[in-house]
């Protein structure tokens, strides 16, 4: 069994070409190509702390994928090491011989969230932008502004929100070094009222944006809640949205926002469309200028094992 190192794989990193290959993701998952097993979730709780298990292949394919993921929501500030970890594992499906270790610590989870939600504003988000509202410091709320500002260069200003001021001043630098004009603030409806484009990457479990702050025309792309706990959209927000992408509709009807409004009797059944299908059609969403939208990404086993593959095929050719 081969172990791949987590220095051989961010040699691999290729921003557009790993964008081909989530899109291709999302495709294949909404095309039913991709076996998967139900995602398994353990929340600590003497800790904030979880792991998700995800797992599958593309149907007759040679592999079969095994992701371990965890976030351990301490570890920048206890321990100086990212909250992300994690190893993907693959078996080959003729001999069920595990044949690699990808000793990845989480960084592929954290690329492929990061392009998927690229991917969303790539589709979804306004014609006319130039500030977007990223909510959280963390891993995932850089990833999102480093990765937003090359797909969209006319990005000028960053707004982020977060409850703790000591833990962004720590890592200042960092942000300030993606060429935007950062604006911090501990107030969500701030943050909104300044931006057409919001994502949300945090672990809370009770809301952080409601329908009232969110301006006409805007699109939410909404990444922390992925076990049927968290939360980061009230209800009264997808009570405005016009249109909700999912990465898939059933996972986020059990796990994702959309299932605290789903349980409200919030009716998304007629306004929700997985994000598979919106990229394959020729005919895009086209969007009214005050529209509200919503992506909704859970995170896919299809994501892991196109970017397992993506770097198996490039190391070992």
């Amino acid at each position: 069994m081969k172990i791949i190192s987590l220095e051989e794989i961010k040699n691999c990193f290729d921003f557009n070409k790993i964008i081909l290959e989530i899109e291709k993701s999302f495709i294949e998952y909404s095309n039913n190509n991709i076996e998967s097993l139900p995602i398994s979730h353990y929340q600590f709780n003497d800790k904030k702390a979880d792991i998700h298990i995800k797992s599958g292949m593309i149907k007759s394919d040679n592999y079969f994928f095994i992701k371990i993921a965890s976030g351990f929501y301490d570890n920048a500030s206890k321990y100086s090491i990212s909250n992300s970890q994690g190893a993907i594992v693959v078996i080959n499906a003729n001999t069920g011989i595990p044949e690699f270790i990808l000793n990845d610590q989480g960084y592929l989870t954290d690329i492929r969230t990061a392009i998927a939600g690229v991917i969303c504003a790539k589709y979804l988000a306004p014609k006319n932008i130039n500030s977007v509202g990223i909510f959280g410091y963390g891993i995932q709320s850089f990833l999102q502004a480093k990765f937003l500002k090359i797909q969209i260069p006319q990005l000028k200003n960053l707004y982020l929100y977060g409850r703790n001021k000591f833990k962004f001043d720590k890592i200042k630098q960092k942000f300030d070094n993606l060429g935007y004009q950062v604006h911090i603030s501990d107030s969500a409806n701030f943050v909104a009222q300044n931006c057409n484009l919001l994502v949300t990457t945090t672990p809370a479990c009770e809301p952080i944006l409601f329908g009232d702050f969110i301006l006409p025309g805007t699109h939410i792309t909404a990444i922390g809640a992925d076990d049927g706990i968290k939360q980061e959209l009230d209800i009264s927000v997808f009570k405005k949205a016009s249109h909700v992408f999912a990465d898939s509709i059933e996972q986020c009807l059990k796990y994702g926002d959309s299932s605290h409004a789903e349980k409200a009797n919030v009716t998304l059944r007629n306004k929700i469309t997985e994000i598979g299908k919106l990229i394959k059609t020729t005919n895009h969403y086209e969007r009214n200028e005050s529209d509200i939208t919503i992506s909704d990404l859970t995170g896919l086993a299809a994501q892991d094992i196109f970017i397992s593959k993506y770097i198996l095929e490039t190391l070992i050719k």
